[in-house]
């Protein structure tokens, strides 16, 4: 295997299987994200100590103490800043008999139930170590590049509920700066239809500029030792492999949501962001799909990895390096290695 594009990522079937009731995937999850906050306070600290001085360089004495976790006369107060991403989700279903708007307000109400409850699990968690733990969240459309649903989790509540300025609160105006300036520590792109969230992906750019896709933003935010962690929920973490064919062998997600590519013929060969380094990622494993995985992985041009319910893979792509997260009753590499 390659290391990819340097991306820190988990993926997992399911962030409450996966995640939040497996102790495995639980400690995987928060070291990855307490190392990414402990990278981007030591980075933001240097800057203000040499932005002071200059010709001076950082002060030795605040560099000591910021290798040594002790900033500022202690640690810091965690602040996250977390994209939430529940395109799959919004995906209409074809022959529904709800009408387009009806199934967009369901799908806005679930993903934004769904982001909540991974809010509290990452304040939950963080304001363990430190008092005055804050999570910041956005929800960010890759169809139509926009960032809505700002909250700030603090210990009073939602800070920002209600609040008619967003940007002025310190939330990104769109989808790109979400990713870009912004700068967020955690991105989490749920699940849904596999094949719409690969559209938007590749469908869209930033028109500011007109250049710029969601691949090389997701990228450039991940990349890097202080680098966003991503964590791939299902059709996130299929998106996050090498390719996304894997989608089609449970015919689960409806491809005709794409015009074009209608069928699942025309998905073969698909790549997806490639942040798995050399693995494509078959989600919602179980023992009724071990013989079409084991038939179906022949004909994809990388490995594969299944992952049960509660199973999940983390990469580090800084180092070239990935581990896989299995449960007690799963045989874990059945279906990696090709």
């Amino acid at each position: 295997a390659h290391p990819g594009n340097g991306a820190a990522c988990l993926l997992v079937s399911s962030f409450t299987d996966g995640v939040v009731r497996s102790a495995q995937g639980s400690s995987t999850f928060l070291r990855a994200l307490r190392q990414i906050l402990d990278a981007r306070e030591a980075e933001e600290a240097l800057a203000e100590s040499a932005q002071a001085s200059p010709c001076a360089g950082p002060d030795p004495v605040l560099l000591g103490r910021v290798l040594d976790g002790d900033v500022a006369g202690g640690p810091a107060p965690r602040r996250v800043r977390m994209v939430y991403v529940p395109t799959a989700r919004y995906a209409l279903r074809v022959g529904s008999e709800n009408t387009p708007g009806k199934q967009r307000q369901r799908a806005r109400a679930d993903g934004r139930s769904r982001r909540r409850i991974m809010e509290r699990y990452v304040y939950d968690a963080l304001a363990a170590d430190r008092a005055g733990c804050e999570v910041r969240a956005i929800t960010v459309d890759l169809d139509d590049g926009s960032a809505k649903q700002p909250a700030c989790l603090t210990a009073e509540g939602d800070a920002c509920q209600g609040g008619k300025n967003p940007v002025a609160d310190g939330f990104p105006e769109d989808g790109h700066a979400a990713l870009k300036s912004w700068n967020p520590h955690l991105i989490v792109v749920d699940g849904g239809n596999t094949f719409w969230l690969h559209r938007c992906l590749v469908a869209r750019s930033d028109k500011r500029d007109g250049v710029g896709s969601w691949t090389s933003a997701f990228s450039s935010a991940c990349s890097g030792p202080s680098g966003a962690l991503y964590v791939g929920i299902s059709a996130g973490a299929i998106l996050a492999g090498k390719h996304v064919e894997t989608a089609c062998w449970k015919r689960w997600d409806d491809p005709r949501v794409v015009p074009g590519m209608e069928s699942y013929a025309d998905w073969k060969g698909v790549e997806g962001m490639g942040f798995a380094m050399d693995n494509s990622i078959f989600p919602h494993m179980d023992d009724e799909w071990e013989d079409t995985v084991n038939a179906e992985r022949l004909q994809v041009q990388s490995d594969v990895v299944a992952l049960r319910e509660s199973d999940g893979l983390f990469i580090d792509g800084r180092g070239g390096m990935y581990s896989y997260i299995g449960n007690d009753n799963a045989e874990p590499n059945a279906c990696v290695e090709s």
